[in-house]
């Protein structure tokens, strides 16, 4: 092994060393609770090392987030290239994201973070590599609607791009509302109106 591929190699492990441990305290403390010094505490190594690596705790939290739209991508691209009707396609890719966002909460957790922290924290570097990760799946649920729209499915007026955007946004809120079981979804089940209101989403493209 050469000098360079044993550096590179050497610099991708490191790497990974911070993003396992930045992983952990994530499970472990939550996403408020962690800072570099802790990270480095648990990676054990020197706060420089992380620093010479990413610039901050966002560019940590980016990369990590990066991690968890590629597992959201894959199972999102499989719903988008099945042989399922449209609907279905929808209505599964909703779930799709439900179902992550409690089995991957953490991944999730950050996701949420970017989506609602004020846009002036983040770098215009950091703030596209954001969002070009999550474009990769909007562009997905685009290419079910103009799958339906090619089929008929939908009224000619329709406009993929905003749909899809608006649909996963929607699908976004309305998993939040989670957090409201105790006062606005008081005495219904989260599940059963995520439900209602996906279908409900799906209706209203109905080609009249």
């Amino acid at each position: 092994m050469g000098v360079q591929e044993r550096r590179l190699r050497e610099k991708q492990e490191r790497r990974r060393q911070i993003l396992d441990a930045s992983r952990q305290l994530l499970i472990t403390l939550g996403l408020d609770a962690i800072s570099i010094n802790l990270i480095a505490k648990e990676a054990e190594i020197g706060v420089g090392t992380i620093y010479f690596h990413f610039k901050n705790k966002d560019e940590i939290l980016a990369a990590i987030q990066a991690e968890g739209l590629s597992i959201l991508h894959k199972d999102v691209e499989k719903i988008a290239n099945s042989s399922q009707k449209i609907d279905e396609k929808l209505r599964d890719i909703g779930f799709a994201y439900l179902t992550f966002s409690e089995k991957q909460k953490f991944y999730f957790d950050i996701i949420n973070y970017f989506l609602s922290a004020p846009e002036v924290i983040f770098t215009p570097e950091l703030k596209e590599r954001i969002d070009l990760a999550g474009f990769k799946i909007i562009s997905l649920i685009t290419s079910v609607i103009e799958e339906g729209l090619g089929q008929k499915r939908f009224p000619d007026d329709v406009q993929p791009d905003k749909i899809a955007i608006a649909f996963w946004g929607a699908v976004h809120g309305w998993i939040l509302l989670k957090k409201m079981k105790h006062t606005i979804l008081q005495g219904q089940s989260h599940r059963e109106f995520f439900a209602f209101a996906v279908d409900y989403f799906i209706q209203t493209m109905d080609k009249k």
